[in-house]
């Protein structure tokens, strides 16, 4: 990192929040220009680069490559900084590399947190790949969760592992889009970091003006002007990054947009909530059958739904955006319910959408005065008992050879039997 060098201009750019670019310089790689157009005014930035290149001497054409931050963020903004950077890249014939602003938050708190401590070397040692390598080691491999505000009671999420012998940040899992209200005890105030050893650090609304580069990483500091922009840090990601890949062809200067409908307007999201359960109907058989063997060695049949529904059972989805993401069947027997089953599509497990469900069961049936639910899981679904337990129930009992496995009849499963009761006068 000491030993950055840069053989021509770098230039990186962002519109997804506050328009900024930055142009990192062979002489003075780690200060460079940096310039906030600010918030809706990427159409601006053409103008702002023509500045920032005529005030150094130089021509668009001495840009070595390009970064894009490709978001997510402003859907406009986003699309005006990935053409102006498709644009230069095309007519110069340029290499890009794109860093989202998930990495970049990422980078800014590995290398400009308060956090300092542990990523400089020790005085001791040298700088060049072995800062590096003390750099990767110090954040023990653990992960990083960046959520950015989405407005309208929603977050972009996504979690991050520290790639040493890249020395760059790595997606775990697509980015996703979670409710506000789905994030519970993950909510801290504004750029707080909530840190989990056991887990992760969490990013939360994490503001770039409160990082600052370490000391260790050059002889001159850069000035804190430098620092305050997602470009800045894009760049950075980029520059530092040992991946032979990161840069490459234009056509991957894409944005990045995490909503699944891109098309939704913001009436549309005003109008109610964006997930919520709703009554299963025959005609959604299909789409339950593509969950269900998903998500099962051993599934329900359509015919079991079917006889579900001619018993006069309750059945209800989880919809998000328009989409089926999960589903539950229920009886009911006097003040008793049995949750028969209870099914999260895979790809969408682990966000929150299970706990939003289970706690919209629970309402629905308190308000109906149940007095008590039941159900049935297998011993190997610990995903599930924990999320039941979280939430009030109790094992109660075991179910000797209960459930069929892959293996026939000759191999079952036992049943973990549960219950909660919703006598105590309160839902939650």
């Amino acid at each position: 990192m000491k030993g950055l060098k840069l053989s021509a201009p770098v230039l990186a750019i962002d519109a997804s929040e506050s328009a900024s670019l930055t142009l990192a310089l062979p002489d003075r790689p780690w200060q460079g220009v940096s310039i906030d157009v600010g918030k809706g005014r990427a159409s601006e930035l053409l103008d702002a680069l023509n500045a920032v290149l005529h005030a150094e001497g130089l021509q668009a054409k001495d840009i070595g490559s390009l970064v894009l931050c490709s978001g997510p963020g402003s859907f406009t903004g986003l699309r005006i900084a990935a053409g102006l950077v498709q644009g230069l890249a095309r007519g110069l014939q340029r290499s890009v590399a794109v860093v989202s602003a998930f990495e970049a938050y990422a980078l800014a708190w590995l290398l400009g947190s308060s956090r300092r401590a542990w990523i400089e070397p020790p005085h001791d040692q040298p700088g060049g790949d072995e800062s590096r390598q003390w750099a990767g080691q110090s954040v023990h491999r653990s992960s990083v969760d960046v959520l950015l505000n989405a407005r309208l009671g929603e977050f972009y999420k996504a979690q991050l592992r520290f790639n040493p012998q890249f020395f760059q940040y790595e997606f775990v899992e697509p980015p996703f889009i979670v409710q506000q209200e789905l994030l519970g005890d993950e909510q801290s105030s504004a750029t707080e970091e909530a840190v989990n050893t056991s887990r992760s650090t969490q990013l939360f609304e994490p503001c770039i003006r409160d990082y600052w580069l370490p000391f260790g990483l050059n002889e001159t500091a850069a000035q804190p002007s430098s620092l305050q922009t997602l470009a800045y840090w894009s760049l950075a990601a980029a520059a530092l990054s040992h991946d032979p890949s990161r840069f490459g062809p234009v056509v991957h200067a894409q944005p990045l947009y995490v909503r699944e409908k891109v098309a939704l307007t913001r009436e549309e999201r005003l109008k109610g909530p964006i997930m919520g359960l709703q009554t299963l109907s025959p005609a959604d058989l299909a789409s339950v059958m593509v969950i269900e063997n998903q998500s099962y060695e051993v599934p329900w049949t359509s015919g079991n739904f079917r006889d579900a529904f001619a018993s006069g059972y309750e059945l209800l989805k989880l919809v998000d955006q328009g989409v089926m993401v999960g589903y539950l069947v229920f009886m009911r027997v006097l003040d008793e319910c049995h949750l028969l089953n209870f099914t999260i599509a895979p790809a969408r497990q682990r966000r929150g959408a299970g706990q939003f469900m289970l706690d919209q069961l629970v309402k629905k049936l308190f308000a109906e005065k149940v007095g008590v639910v039941m159900l049935e899981v297998r011993p190997s679904n610990q995903a599930a008992i924990r999320l039941y337990e979280r939430n009030g129930f109790q094992r109660v009992g075991l179910r000797k050879d209960y459930y069929p496995t892959r293996h026939g009849e000759a191999v079952r499963e036992d049943a973990v039997l549960m219950n909660r009761s919703l006598l105590s006068g309160s839902a939650s």
